[in-house]
Parts: C-alpha cells; structure tokens; sequence
C-alpha cells in the first residue's frame, strides 16, 4: 500500500485540507492510518526571517497529530448484520410454512411469531443505515449495502403481509398451492442465507443464486397456476379476490428473494 500526500508531507503554508489517497489496495482493505504533520511553509517561500509573510505576521502555523485517520470500521459488523437479517428471512420462512400447514387451527399464535420476525427485520435493516451513516469509507460499495438491507427486509414484509391477510380476511381453507408456495419461498430463503454467509471475503456463491433463481421461476408458475385453478374451481367473488391477493403476496416474497439474490451476485463480482 502506497499513500499518497501533497508534497510527500512537505511544509506549505497554510493548515488546510490535507488530502490524502490510497494507491495500490482496494479501498476495504484500508483499516487505519497515521499522520504526523510538522511545519507548515512552503520551501519556496520559507527564509531566514520566517515563512516568507509580511513583516508582523509571524511564522508559519505548526501542528502535529498523532491521532488515527480510521479509513474502514471492523467491517465484521455489516456481515454480521447481514447473516442475522439472511436468518431471520430463514425463520419468517419457515413460520410461514407452519402456519399454512395448521391454520386455521392454530394461526392467531404463528401469525404473532411472523410479526416479530417482521420487526426483527426492521430493527436490523435500522441497525445496518445506522452504521453505514457513521461510517467513512465501507467494506464495499455503500448503495449495493443499503440495496442489500432493503432487499432482505423486502422478504419480510411481504410473508409479514400475507399472513396478515390470511389471518384477517376470515380464510377457511388453505389451498394445496399456497402451501407449495410457501415451501419454495422457505427453500430459495436457505439458499440465499448460504450465499450471504459467503459474502465475507466475497466467496463465489453462484451455485447458491443459480437455485434461489430456479426456485424463483417456479415461484412463478406455482402462482401463476394456483389463480388459474381459483378462477376454475371457485365461484364465490369474495374467496376469489381475497386467495389471488394473498397468492400475489406470497409470489412478491419470492420476486424479493431473487432481488437479494441480484444484489449479492452484483457486490462479489465487483469486489472480486
């Protein structure tokens, strides 16, 4: 690693803005830098009788710093963030799968745990903008960072809606098709929580995104059968528009999978 300063740490004039560059090294693997700065004057200007300046205005200003320019945090906390939110759309998954299998059972219960894992996901999309607002230079780009937060949210939010739904729409029958929806969405989420654990050190994770995407295009034929089949089975209006909606919400979880999946793929390719 090579730094570059104004004059190599030369005297110049004036204390101002010392610009400072890193040549040679990708700018996450800066962790923290020392300056130590002495006297500010110019060479072309500085004489015996000082710095050069009118008569009266004294000597050139000196300053020294000891203190760290920190350049990067410890970057183990945005994966770490990360992996917890992966997770979380991990658990909110497989609550769903529950609740489609027991309801209407034993739904009110599944339906409050979905809840928290919803809030879950806010608290840590909240955590992440926190650190990326007090944070200098980031561990890789910081809109794929904020791009990467949202998108695993997005997971939440939509399972979060369809429960919702589910619960407050007086549904009396799961359709077989909900349920395989809700078994690709519980599938394409552990497959997206291997590739984030990859993303510490930007691992290849292109056999995990290359499923999660074949998941994906099943996510798409399941909903789009499971309308096909309500439209041909169901006669009653109310049943019809609320299981499209829901089937709806249950394919936007899905769409917010392959999302993460885009995002992630975007950031190791260009940290590799």
């Amino acid at each position: 690693m090579r730094l570059v300063v104004p004059g190599d740490a030369v005297e110049v004039e004036h204390l101002g803005t010392l610009a400072l560059g890193v040549v040679g090294e990708p700018r996450h693997r800066v962790a923290a830098i020392y300056l130590e700065i002495g006297d500010f004057c110019h060479p072309s200007r500085k004489s015996s009788s000082g710095c050069g300046r009118a008569p009266g205005r004294g000597r050139g200003t000196r300053a020294r710093a000891m203190a760290p320019l920190r350049l990067t945090p410890q970057k183990r906390e945005f994966f770490e963030l990360y992996a917890q939110a992966s997770a979380n759309a991990v658990e909110i998954a497989r609550l769903l799968v529950e609740l489609l299998e027991r309801f209407p059972d034993d739904g009110a219960g599944l339906i409050g745990d979905i809840k928290d894992c919803e809030h879950e996901g806010d608290r840590l999309t909240h955590e992440v903008v926190l650190l990326l607002n007090s944070t200098f230079v980031t561990p890789f780009d910081r809109d794929d960072m904020y791009r990467l937060a949202g998108a695993l949210d997005d997971i939440c939010d939509h399972v979060d809606e369809a429960a919702d739904n589910l619960g407050s729409w007086g549904v009396e029958r799961v359709p077989e098709k909900a349920r395989l929806q809700a078994e690709v969405i519980l599938e394409a989420a552990k497959k997206l929580d291997e590739a984030v654990l990859r993303l510490d050190g930007f691992k290849d994770s292109t056999d995990q995104l290359a499923a999660l995407r074949e998941l994906e295009d099943r996510g798409d034929q399941l909903e789009r059968d499971a309308v096909a089949e309500l439209f041909a089975t169901t006669d009653d209006a109310k049943t019809i528009i609320r299981w499209k909606d829901i089937h709806e919400r249950l394919e936007e979880a899905v769409d917010a999978l392959e999302n993460a999946a885009d995002v992630l793929e975007a950031i190791v390719v260009k940290n590799r």
